[in-house]
């Protein structure tokens, strides 16, 4: 196997995440949707519940406001709806209404089955490694960049 340079290494890792936001990008783009909009609707659909904008926000690392707009707009085209929190009537939750949920499985559902096909043609060790390696990856990274940011809570949240 062919040994990379880290300019050959840099530029086709970064190519291959261009063309998955890519890929991702125009999946939401025949749904009708924007990228968080899509991402908002993706991410209830994985958890199964209401979420708040913090979990999104969490779990997307989206700007607060990129999440907002994302909320507000599907909940425009009524996908979505805010409720109060079971736990706290002060906190609003995110949930799918039936429309929502009608959609997301004709949508989100669909990319879904696309992930899983693309996963069921690697093999088991090609899965691990690949979490493997980009987890590495990620934490190089973060370490290296640690002089400009500081890294917090479990979800890897970051602030300058």
């Amino acid at each position: 196997m062919k040994e990379l340079t880290f300019s050959q290494f840099n530029r086709e890792l970064n190519r291959m995440y261009k063309e998955c936001n890519e890929f991702y990008h125009a999946l939401a783009k025949h749904f009708g949707l924007s990228d968080s909009a899509f991402w908002i609707l993706y991410t209830l659909r994985e958890e199964g519940r209401p979420l708040s904008a913090t979990d999104l926000w969490g779990a997307l690392f989206l700007s607060k406001q990129t999440i907002h707009s994302g909320v507000r707009s599907l909940e425009e085209r009524g996908l979505l709806k805010l409720r109060s929190s079971s736990e706290d009537k002060r906190n609003k939750e995110i949930c799918l209404t039936e429309k929502g949920e009608a959609f997301s499985q004709e949508s989100v559902d669909q990319v879904v089955a696309f992930e899983e096909k693309a996963f069921l043609d690697l093999g088991a060790g090609e899965r691990l490694s690949r979490i493997q390696a980009e987890r590495h990856y990620l934490d190089a990274l973060w370490e290296a960049a640690r002089p400009l940011f500081k890294r917090e809570g479990p979800e890897g949240i970051w602030q300058r």
